[in-house]
């Protein structure tokens, strides 16, 4: 199975990120990913082409995974925390000055960090916090909500973000626990795995487990080293 393919597929990955590069023998931090499998189903079709939408499925899921868990490391090691409270994270009923107040914040952490020379990219996950981040909740009409006089907020422009914050983009992301971050975009340009190739990349075991299934165990090591 070629699921190391699918999964470090640099063109596949989408913004904000810009690309994959493998890094031989770089020290990153290792992941595992286990699924299961019909064995009888598996070693019929093995090698017929009858296994490329398993291939497909785990590889785009071990892809998710990789650039999320190497983005909560990379907030832990840069001291990124998020915009939002944790009680609005799940507040799916905040008052007018709470969301206010987020939008307000995430402004002002973009301003921030161009302040320092670089560029602000916002992520949030699926949360209340992103629900509020939405351009189409904010406006004149009878059914949206005024923003602040010092933010604008405008809808996507088609290249994968899906709004703009003070014309800083807005990125749907797999943030923890679905929080809002706002960091420089360097920490994202490239996610980084350690090998050669995809192939040589990551590692796969299997075992054979009660009831006829097969316990997969794919291992690789990547990071934001930005």
């Amino acid at each position: 199975m070629q699921i190391a393919g699918v999964a470090f597929d640099g063109e596949a990955l989408s913004a904000p990120l810009d690309g994959l590069a493998f890094a031989p023998g770089l020290p990153l931090t290792s992941w595992t990913y286990r699924f299961n499998y019909d064995a009888k189903y598996f070693l019929k079709h093995i090698g017929t082409g009858a296994e490329s939408d398993l291939t497909e499925q785990v590889g785009k899921s071990v892809r998710r995974h990789a650039v999320a868990w190497s983005f909560a490391i990379a907030v832990d090691r840069n001291g990124l925390h998020p915009i939002n409270s944790a009680a609005l994270r799940d507040d799916w009923d905040a008052s007018i000055d709470e969301r206010r107040a987020l939008i307000t914040a995430v402004s002002k952490r973009c301003a921030s960090i161009r302040q320092t020379g670089e560029e602000p990219v916002i992520l949030v996950g699926r949360s209340a916090a992103g629900m509020y981040l939405h351009a189409d909740r904010w406006g004149s009409s009878a059914w949206q909500m005024e923003a602040p006089t010092s933010v604008t907020i405008r809808h996507g422009a088609g290249g994968g973000e899906f709004a703009f914050i003070d014309d800083w983009p807005l990125f749907d992301f797999d943030t923890p626990n679905g929080d809002c971050y706002v960091a420089s975009r360097a920490l994202l340009r490239s996610l980084t795995v350690s090998g050669s190739t995809a192939r040589d990349a990551m590692a796969i075991t299997w075992v054979q487990a009660k009831g006829d299934r097969l316990v997969f165990t794919l291992t690789w090591s990547s990071a934001f080293p930005g």
